[in-house]
């Protein structure tokens, strides 16, 4: 039996595929069938490189799943576990981790390899859903990397905050009692609360309104209030906006934003009733 070779040349210049048959350069070993030859140099297939693409790239990743229902007290016992398994991974060559919580607690944590079309790396980011079977909303964090053990981060990088907006100036629907949520990722820092409240002309409360959710470091500088003034001639409302940061799990449950006091101090104008 005679074998049969095909040879393909691949060019970007004008004319530059006249050439003569003679000058087609191979390349080494077919590209070991991982890969393309161009110009007699292997282009390789995602997952593989080398002259001749033969070597499979790889990853060590830790593979740990617990689904028992965690807690603070016991929030990762996948994370640094020494019996935790470290697989090789390939194609693709990612490790994944991900974890679902509820209520702000990490309920499920699974380390593994890549799924199918997870080639490239993506940091840590959460979506929150509502199921049907309870009430309270379910957060699920996922994160792809490409380097030896990186699936091991511990998930206590994301920070959880009450998260709630009251527009209508009624804080009823915005408790600070209500349950943390995860944050969608690591680049919230801060916990956040605020309260707008009107006052009329004779400085009497008309109306507030409070807004608690994740902050970043970068975006609130410092806790403060500011002042501004519907109409400045007739001075007809005024309307205060005190916010205030943390950096704990579910700590934006400030309830004490601004008082009567505080408004005579920082505009003594507005008249005492």
């Amino acid at each position: 039996m005679v074998e049969r070779t095909t040879c393909t040349s691949v060019c970007s210049t004008d004319g530059c595929n006249n050439q003569p048959a003679s000058n087609l350069t191979d390349c080494a070993f077919g590209c070991s069938g991982n890969g393309k030859c161009v110009e007699g140099i292997c282009v390789c297939n995602d997952g593989f490189n080398g002259s001749d693409c033969s070597n499979e790239i790889q990853v060590r990743c830790y593979v740990c799943h617990d689904y028992s229902g965690l807690n603070d007290s016991n929030p990762d016992p996948c994370y640094n576990n020494p019996a935790g398994v470290i697989q090789a991974c390939t194609r693709p060559a990612t490790c994944r981790l991900e974890f679902v919580a509820q209520g702000g607690s990490i309920q499920q944590i699974s380390r593994a390899c890549g799924s199918s079309g997870e080639t490239a790396a993506r940091a840590l980011h959460c979506t929150t859903s509502s199921p049907y079977y309870s009430s309270i909303e379910r957060t699920t964090c996922t994160s792809v990397c490409n380097t030896d053990s990186c699936n091991n981060q511990p998930t206590t990088s994301i920070l959880s905050c009450v998260q709630c907006d009251d527009t209508g100036y009624s804080s009823s629907s915005c408790s600070a009692t209500l349950t943390p949520k995860l944050c969608r990722d690591t680049t919230f820092d801060r916990c956040l609360a605020s309260r707008t409240t009107l006052y009329d002309a004779n400085g009497a409360v008309v109306g507030s309104s409070v807004s608690r959710r994740c902050s970043r470091s970068s975006s609130v500088t410092k806790d403060e209030c500011t002042l501004s003034i519907s109409d400045g001639s007739s001075r007809s409302s005024f309307q205060y906006t005190c916010t205030q940061t943390c950096s704990a799990k579910g700590c934006n449950t400030f309830t004490r934003f601004v008082t009567k006091r505080l408004l005579d101090t920082i505009h003594p104008s507005i008249p005492n009733t």
